[in-house]
């Protein structure tokens, strides 16, 4: 068999291809981007990502500069038809369970600045922009792609496996013939990004304004950036706010428009779908191509990261040879459904801000009124996230997960000999057993277990507990993240996967030695790769 050319190519270097080619470049492989734009599109598009997303920056060995970048979400308040407040969405508060601040706002041309001077750091990623894909196909030992250069030269490329980010009109996604189910969201919004003149002049909060009388959401960005978001009523279309003069005078009815210059205008059709399916042999759909939300939750993007670090770990094991390639099914099996539960979710509260009809919305008021006037009931918007259903967890025999299986698993900050850090920063993305002190200590076989699957082991304590369980364990955290978790939870141990997600839980040692077992057995470790 002929050498392939790359291990990868990804079609598309938006963020999450961007993401992507951070994530396997830093691994070595070697990868080709093709891109169609010759640049970086120089207008904001998603302007908010949350703390899952900064631990994918982690990953990729950018959080810090992505950091510098972003500013703090400030939550939103939605007020309801006669301009009162109805609901209050709050963001966790310290401390963080990832360790990062729950939500950011950013700017997206800067964000993929750093992306791509990422991307830069590696010799073995080749990046091909002004170049089109035209076509692929692929067989039992890899993917050819017919590509098109800036000089219309064609070419073909081999690689073990194509991964589409290129877009919500995705050609590859076409081409495979891979449909949407419809999620029933369709509406048309109007969107308007400006800089004001002085921040102090508008709210310090994001606003979801619930009026039947003009729908619409004001998104707090980072320094003077701020954006509004309009849903356009029965009598008005689209093409009536191509031109700046009518963009100004709708806008009128939230701000006031002599105090801040339009950077840019226009209409999108908010949608909720996702595609039937996300694998086609060796062809994987990731981000935009693979499902499509409304911007309520500011998770498009996010989500898109989600795919990315989703499925760059379980392509890593099985291009390593420790897994085989069944492992990359559970991708669209983890990421599908959970991508519909939030995209149901982002529909719910697009459909309380957009409710046309004055006597449902002031039922609609009445009632989430009486919510927000009890402050034992405030929201965190982390908390409303679902949790991995399906996949690579800890089930039970009816398919379901077991204990916290499925839920992210929080990053502590800890102390390892003469290393400060969080948790994924000390340890990589990877499996790693997290135990508390006063555990015996882990089995060989266990051990064993471990280490077949790449992992790491790690018992932690915290600053309150004594000298003798500090001294018997590899780490110290900062505060009690950790042990509170495992006290509420009522567990010792904690099996954490390479995207920071749970695979399980365990009381003691005997239930860890059978939950990584079981682990071993998923992922098709074979009992001569353990010992």
């Amino acid at each position: 068999m002929e050498a392939l050319d790359y291990d990868f190519v990804i079609s598309g270097y938006g963020p999450v291809g961007a993401v992507l080619a951070n994530l396997l470049g830093r691994r070595g492989y070697r990868v080709c981007v093709v891109e169609k734009m010759a640049t970086i599109y120089d207008m904001p598009r998603a302007i908010s990502f949350d703390h899952e997303t900064m631990r994918a920056m982690q990953a990729c060995g950018l959080a810090d500069e992505v950091a510098a970048i972003t500013e703090p979400h400030p939550g939103a308040r939605y007020v309801g038809s006669d301009g009162q407040p109805i609901k209050l969405l709050l963001h966790l508060p310290p401390p963080y369970p990832l360790g990062w601040h729950p939500s950011f706002t950013f700017v997206q041309p800067q964000f993929e600045e750093v992306l791509r001077a990422g991307v830069g750091r590696f010799a073995n990623v080749t990046k091909l922009l002004s170049t089109e894909l035209l076509e692929a196909t692929q067989d039992d030992t890899g993917v050819t792609v017919l590509i098109r250069g800036e000089d219309g030269a064609e070419r073909r490329l081999t690689a073990g496996y194509l991964l589409a980010c290129d877009g919500a009109s995705s050609p590859i996604r076409k081409a495979l013939g891979i449909g949407f189910e419809d999620l029933d969201f369709d509406e048309p919004w109007l969107v308007i990004d400006a800089m004001v003149d002085d921040p102090a002049d508008f709210p310090d909060i994001c606003i979801q304004y619930c009026q039947p009388i003009h729908p619409g959401s004001f998104v707090f960005g980072p320094g003077r950036l701020r954006r509004w978001e309009i849903k356009l009523l029965p009598h008005e279309r689209r093409e009536d706010f191509t031109g700046r003069e009518a963009v100004v005078q709708r806008l009128a009815g939230f701000a006031d428009t002599s105090k801040l210059t339009i950077w840019r205008h226009a209409t999108y059709r908010f949608h909720a779908v996702v595609a039937e399916r996300w694998r086609a042999g060796r062809i994987f759909l990731v981000g935009d191509s693979a499902h499509q939300t409304a911007p309520f939750l500011a998770q498009g993007l996010c989500s898109g990261i989600r795919d990315a670090f989703n499925l760059f770990w379980k392509l890593d094991l099985v291009a390593r040879g420790q897994a085989p390639d069944a492992l990359l099914d559970s991708y669209g099996a983890e990421r599908k459904p959970h991508m519909a539960a939030i995209a149901t979710l982002t529909k719910s509260l697009g459909k309380v801000i957009g409710e046309l009809d004055p006597d449902k919305a002031a039922r609609r008021d009445a009632e989430m009124a009486l919510i927000y006037a009890d402050p034992a009931t405030d929201i965190y918007r982390q908390n409303l996230f679902p949790r991995l259903e399906h996949g690579l967890l800890n089930l039970d025999r009816t398919g379901n997960p077991v204990g916290t299986a499925g839920r992210l698993c929080v990053q502590p900050r800890l102390t390892i000999g003469e290393r400060t850090g969080l948790l994924d920063d000390l340890c990589g993305a990877t499996f790693v057993v997290l135990s508390r002190p006063g555990t015996e200590p882990m089995a060989p076989s266990a051990r064993a277990l471990v280490r077949a699957i790449g992992g790491r082991m790690l018992r932690i304590a915290c600053a309150e507990d004594g000298a003798d369980d500090k001294a018997a364990c590899d780490a110290v955290e900062a505060d009690t993240l950790f042990r509170d978790f495992c006290t509420a939870e009522g567990c010792r141990h904690v099996v954490k996967r390479p995207d920071g997600y749970i695979y399980g839980t365990a009381a003691d040692m005997a239930e860890l030695e059978t939950l990584c077992a079981r682990l071993c057995d998923a992922i098709a470790v074979t009992r001569a790769q353990v010992a």
